[in-house]
């Protein structure tokens, strides 16, 4: 009879080696460095394609503003994989028509890493229809942490400001009814439950664009965006735990 190889796997492998796709379904957008084909190591990055869906590709035409991608050079890969880098100042990409245009819920994934702290890091952005600009920032000195911006001065902060110059997982869940609240994990950790507003069904967002946005110069992202993955629901706490789990194991974070 034929040997049989049987291997022995820690549970904390299990997401690394058995899963190649978000191990929970039903994703709208799925963006992930390093799954990018037919780019040389650091050159701009003009499309990156949604392995989710055909639709929703992020694209860059301007080769100024394009950001850049790593996949070998030392200090530019995260955790040994490729990464998309953005310089804070006026590189970005975007989607037409947006990755959500909602007034239902989400659950969106990130994650990223922040050279250095104090300085507003968002890494998806888009528009609603009451100041022109909504937006995820990871890193924000007014106040300290994480937040879901909803216009200029509409600030609904969800999280501490995490350690800056090693990536870190980022989770944040909004049912979109007004007043209702926002949810964000930070590493995997419930960072912070945080009230909405009047933000909802009146006041929808536009999710359109990685790195920045062209309303707000300061809410642009410096560093590095590994994966976003977007979903459409806001995902079951234990759902998160899984998500969560699985890109800890991918990327290394804490």
């Amino acid at each position: 009879m034929g040997e049989q190889m049987c291997a022995m796997v820690r549970k904390d492998q299990w997401p690394v080696l058995l899963t190649l796709t978000p191990p929970i379904a039903g994703y709208c957008g799925w963006y992930d460095a390093s799954r990018i084909t037919g780019q040389d190591d650091n050159t701009p990055l003009s499309t990156w394609p949604n392995l989710a869906a055909s639709s929703f590709v992020m694209t860059q035409p301007t080769p100024a503003a394009c950001p850049t991608y790593y996949s070998s050079t030392p200090g530019k890969t995260v955790n040994g994989k490729p990464a998309v880098w953005f310089d804070g100042v006026d590189s970005m990409m975007g989607t037409s028509p947006p990755i959500l245009t909602t007034v239902g819920p989400f659950t969106i994934f990130s994650v990223t890493q922040c050279p250095t702290s104090g300085t507003q890091y968002a890494f998806l952005n888009g528009k609603n229809n009451y100041s022109g600009f909504a937006g995820l920032i990871t890193n924000d000195p007014a106040p300290p942490g994480m937040a879901l911006l909803f216009g200029a001065v509409a600030w609904n902060a969800v999280g501490s400001e995490p350690t800056a110059g090693i990536p870190h997982t980022y989770s944040v869940s909004f049912s979109g009814v007004a007043n209702d609240t926002i949810t964000a994990t930070v590493d995997g950790v419930v960072s912070t439950v945080a009230a909405a507003g009047t933000y909802g069904a009146a006041r929808p967002i536009d999710m359109s664009s990685l790195g920045g946005a062209a309303e707000l110069a300061y809410a642009r992202h410096n560093g590095a965006i590994c994966e976003v993955i977007v979903y459409p629901t806001v995902l079951a706490a234990n759902d998160v735990t899984v998500m969560n789990d699985h890109l800890k194991a991918k990327w290394g974070t804490p």
